[in-house]
């Protein structure tokens, strides 16, 4: 909004330096009518078109500073929408760390229902980052799509009205050029008359008349080709800032492009590397659950076999080995239970830390990667190069 108070600004000198030169001609006028003849109609109308092509260039300038500022909102009310996606997205991601915190196994026969299910729900939080990922970026990819549009116009328009002004500039050389040569035809005309003989006066004054109207035309004839002029070099530096906005986004879109492909790529690489880890993580946990399996099946067997070699004893003593067997069977029973539990709940815990650990690093790594496609959006918008629409110096 700041660049179209500034168009507008130079717009309104613009119009003061118009009222300004419409009355030094108008004063040269009626000076000049003061002591000549009145101008010819070909002369008025030659000023006269001079005059509706200016006030067209103006009104023309008007109406494409309107336009902008249309454009303008327009852009503004994406970005908006852009920004209160982002802050829906971060929201529920904030939600979904708050509720995934990781649930406790109770026993060894749950251990694969658990697992399963705690993958399920990082896959479907995964995939639904993911579409919330895509999306912003489709919002992002069109308001620069936008943003470009907005320039192209604008470049067309400058250009359109360029060639519009060098066109009435050429007539106005024309012009020009048509009236240095009348002149130089009357003053050639009165050398030779101060030549001859002298002839009536009345011829002599209709002369001298026509030769002051004509050197008036041709001032005023130069300050117009000088005031186009000055319009045709501020029309060039707006087209050189809209070709450089054009080639600067260009770049921008380039370098946007890279960066979202090595991101793609680190968030690949850390998926695979968090899925490795898993996988190790839970073929040392069943290992671990087979090793004490194993021992203690070992452990049932001894006991079987001291168990028939107490019944091979005498009658006497066969209750109390039996009644030892039975304690230590029981407490053989309760140290598996004990051992099953711990290494199960030490399995949840690392499952949990590195779930967590997995989380953030994809956060971070996401969170870095829209940081930078915002600083490049805010780069394009605060950079003086992208001032819109650009205002010639």
């Amino acid at each position: 909004m700041a660049n179209l108070e500034t168009i507008a600004k130079q717009t309104s000198e613009l119009e003061k330096l118009r009222q300004q030169l419409n009355e030094y001609v108008t004063c040269q006028l009626s000076i000049a009518e003061s002591t000549t003849t009145a101008p010819s109609k070909e002369d008025q109308g030659n000023s006269n078109e001079t005059t509706m092509a200016l006030l067209s260039l103006e009104a023309r300038n008007k109406e494409t500073l309107s336009t902008l500022a249309e454009k303008e909102a327009l852009l503004e009310k994406k970005e908006q929408q852009l920004q209160e996606l982002t802050q829906r997205m971060n929201r529920q991601q904030q939600q979904q760390e708050n509720t995934s915190t990781g649930t406790h196994v109770e026993s060894a026969s749950t251990v694969s229902v658990e697992h399963d299910d705690l993958y399920n729900q990082l896959a479907e939080k995964d995939k639904l980052l993911q579409d919330q990922q895509a999306q912003l970026e489709e919002l992002k990819s069109q308001w620069e799509a936008e943003r470009a549009e907005l320039v192209k116009p604008a470049l067309e328009q400058v250009t359109a009205q360029l060639e519009e002004l060098k066109e009435t500039n050429k007539i106005a050389v024309e012009r020009l050029t048509e009236k240095e040569n009348e002149l130089a035809e009357l003053r050639s005309q009165l050398n030779r008359r101060d030549r001859k003989p002298k002839q009536t006066s009345s011829r002599e004054q209709e002369h001298q008349k026509r030769l002051n109207r004509l050197t008036m035309d041709l001032e005023n004839d130069r300050l117009l080709i000088q005031r186009l002029d000055e319009l045709n070099q501020q029309l060039e530096a707006q087209k050189q800032k809209h070709e450089s906005i054009l080639e600067s986004h260009a770049k921008a879109l380039a370098e946007k492009d890279q960066a979202l492909v090595q991101h793609e790529k680190s968030l690949k690489q850390l998926k695979m590397n968090h899925e490795n880890a898993t996988k190790s993580l839970e073929q040392g946990h069943l290992h671990q659950l087979k090793k004490l399996q194993l021992q203690h099946e070992k452990a049932l067997e001894d006991l079987k076999k001291r168990l028939k070699h107490a019944e091979s004893q005498a009658k006497s003593t066969v209750n109390d080995e039996l009644d030892q067997i039975l304690v230590e069977f029981e407490q053989s029973q309760h140290m598996h239970s004990v051992q099953v539990a711990s290494l199960q709940q030490s399995y949840q815990e690392q499952i949990s830390v590195m779930r967590l650990g997995q989380q953030a690093e994809i956060q971070s790594l996401i969170g870095n990667n829209s940081g930078g496609g915002s600083s490049t959006v805010s780069k394009l918008r605060n950079n003086a190069k992208f001032n819109w629409p650009p205002v010639a110096v």
